[in-house]
């Protein structure tokens, strides 16, 4: 069978399987782990300004069609 880590109960057939310790895991391995968090907190700031932006236009698109119609007559 497989000779990872494993946790719980033996099932046949179904493994579970654990992270090693991080004094078992390359350099090259934790350095690449740093590079996908640095990515993904890049891209959740990415995400949250263009929401923001995009609520702006949303806001601004909302009060240039008010001011519209209060410039025609009733």
């Amino acid at each position: 069978m497989d000779n990872r880590n494993q946790m719980g109960k033996n099932k046949d057939g179904v493994l579970f399987p654990v992270a090693p310790n991080l004094s078992e895991m390359s350099d090259v391995y934790l350095k690449f782990i740093e590079e996908v968090k640095s990515e993904i907190q890049k891209q959740r700031i990415s995400v949250v300004l263009n929401a923001n932006s995009s609520m702006i236009c949303l806001y601004w698109n909302i009060g240039r069609a008010i001011l519209k119609k209060q410039e025609l007559p009733v």
